[in-house]
């Protein structure tokens, strides 16, 4: 194989080329860590593969002109979460270039969305071409002063193929009708990379002080629970929820979904067991999940960078790791923030799974419900035919049951369960008749819900989001829940992946770093957070509305020293 290492002869090449597939080799992972030691590089007319050494991670002027000038399109497999990163950190202005990245390709054209396929490049080029990569090799030693020619033929081979899987997962997106969704999901890769690169503050010493608050919690907790529970075993899901039934509540189970699901919208004393309950199991994770060793290998210079993943989820929703972002629990949000001459604004979208299932349900009823006053409150005074001022704190808290419960496919047995768990003394017979009304006032909720249990009996359910991806559901994921689920979470991805656009034509993208579910979150200079706020809001609201252009969207702006809840 013919293979240009000389950095002239490799410009005079790649200048004249519109299209040139590119990769990187590392030191190691961290884009803030560690140096880019190779690159590589095969243009489409030229067709011959360029590896260009990087000592000290020094980029030669002549190559970053390559990303300065010319409007190149450059084509790489996760380009957005990883060699981005490392040229951004390098001073490469990689932002001037349009960009192409089969990993997200092959995430839209994967329609199952199943996690258990893989989509490495290796995988992705069997799959798409027929052709297989010897990727069977020991990695660290790129910065050796001599390649070996087995380094140089790997390091080769990741980039010979690129284009043509560009083009086979183009031609196969054309094919289904998801041209459109490749293409958004393609502008935002750009926009994603740099809210990673943007990140989130994140300091060492407000970490800490949570965590020694997780300990006294712990121990506060532990000794409520023996107090009411007696000497039971804490650790013991089946000990914990067999005091708790001796106690009068029934608990479905422990998890912390369950409990949490309690603690928020319950009273009473189930809303008091079930949070000293979180408050004896969670601490005990939270001071695993953000030890010392997790401080040293997630924070630089007081800031964190989470990487985010564009086509992972079934819904395509963003997914986060290195580090999980999603996972800081909302009692926590105290530790995303807190530097001087800095606030962070945060946005999130108000109730809008509900909106989005109004809006695909067509049910005028609820669309009326949602554009004024508390939804709750309104849903309530529907199904039991009483003006709102009536409405009782027992008679909203089940019509917000009763909305969650039976949007995604719950039975009226579901309801009642639900329901006494949080404190109601609702029966079953009251849940059934709570049922019955919901589904009388709400009748295109009804349908949907129909058609999804008439659509579960199929073997495969395609389902279409706003921007032409598809997800199709096989085999035990075609159940009603899942059907109602993907149909309407699917779309919030979507209007939320628009808003991301939306804020990048808006100015503001440079202060968001980053995103869970339904929530941007900003860090801005203090003298500028009123002007962010008010395009923060605009940029989601019109996001989602290039998704729904008829729905009502609500957005709630908070802003702090720290990341709100």
């Amino acid at each position: 194989m013919n293979i240009i290492t000389d950095v002239s002869e490799a410009y005079h090449i790649l200048e004249q080329e519109d299209e040139i597939a590119f990769d990187l080799e590392t030191s190691g992972l961290s884009p803030w860590r560690d140096r880019i030691a190779l690159m590589q590089f095969c243009g489409r007319k030229s067709n011959v593969p360029i590896l260009i050494r990087t000592p000290s991670g020094m980029v030669p002027s002549a190559i970053e002109t390559l990303f300065r000038h010319g409007n190149r399109l450059f084509v790489g497999h996760n380009v957005a979460a990883f060699d981005i990163l490392f040229l951004g950190t390098h001073g490469v202005p990689w932002e001037h270039s349009r960009w192409y990245d089969t990993l997200i390709g092959e995430g839209i054209i994967s329609t199952t969305g199943r996690r258990d396929v893989s989509r490495t490049l290796k995988d992705s080029v069997r799959r798409r071409l027929g052709m297989t990569l010897d990727k069977d090799i020991e990695h660290g030693h790129w910065e050796n002063e001599v390649l070996s020619e087995r380094q140089k033929e790997y390091a080769a081979g990741d980039v010979i193929y690129l284009l043509e899987l560009m083009d086979e997962q183009r031609a196969k997106a054309d094919a289904q009708g998801q041209l459109q969704a490749l293409d958004m999901e393609t502008e935002l890769l750009k926009v994603v990379s740099e809210m990673t690169l943007n990140g989130v503050p994140m300091r060492r010493d407000i970490i800490n002080e949570w965590l020694t608050e997780q300990v006294v919690k712990q121990a506060e907790s532990k000794k409520w629970l023996l107090e009411e529970l007696g000497p039971i075993n804490l650790n013991s899901p089946v000990q914990k929820k067999k005091a708790a039934e001796l106690k009068g509540v029934l608990l479905k189970d422990t998890a912390a979904e369950t409990l949490q699901e309690i603690a928020n919208y319950g009273s009473g004393y189930p809303q008091k067991l079930a949070q000293m309950l979180l408050d004896y199991s969670a601490p005990a994770q939270r001071l695993k999940m953000y030890s010392e060793a997790w401080q040293n290998m997630h924070i630089v210079d007081d800031w964190v960078h989470p990487r985010y993943w564009q086509t992972g989820t079934d819904t395509l929703r963003f997914s986060s790791s290195d580090p999980n972002f999603q996972q800081i629990p909302k009692d926590g949000r105290k530790i995303v923030g807190n530097i001087e001459g800095l606030t962070m604004v945060n946005a999130d979208y108000s109730q809008i799974e509900v909106r989005i299932a109004a809006q695909i349900a067509s049910d005028e009823k609820l669309i009326s419900v949602l554009q004024d006053g508390d939804a709750h409150t309104n849903v309530a005074s529907l199904i039991f035919g009483i003006p709102p001022e009536k409405v009782t704190f027992d008679m909203r808290r089940a019509a917000k049951a009763a909305t969650f419960t039976l949007l995604f496919g719950g039975s009226h047995h579901r309801l009642y369960t639900s329901a006494r768990s949080m404190g109601s003394e609702m029966t079953e017979d009251e849940a059934y008749d709570i049922f019955t009304k919901f589904f009388q006032v709400f009748e295109g909720l009804r349908r949907i819900r129909e058609r999804a249990m008439g659509m579960s009996q199929r073997r495969v359910v395609t389902i279409q989001f706003p921007n032409s991806a598809k997800r199709v559901l096989v085999g035990r994921n075609v159940t009603p829940a899942r059907i109602l689920n993907t149909a309407v979470q699917g779309p919030a991805a979507i209007g939320m992946k628009y808003a991301l656009l939306e804020a990048k034509k808006n100015g503001i993208m440079q202060y968001i770093g980053a995103t869970v579910h339904d929530e941007l979150v900003a860090t801005v200079p203090d003298n500028l957070i009123e002007d962010v706020k008010v395009q923060l809001e605009k940029s989601m609201i019109d996001g989602m509305h290039r998704a729904f252009p008829d729905m009502l969207v609500k957005v709630e702006v908070k802003c702090g020293k720290h990341w709100q809840s």
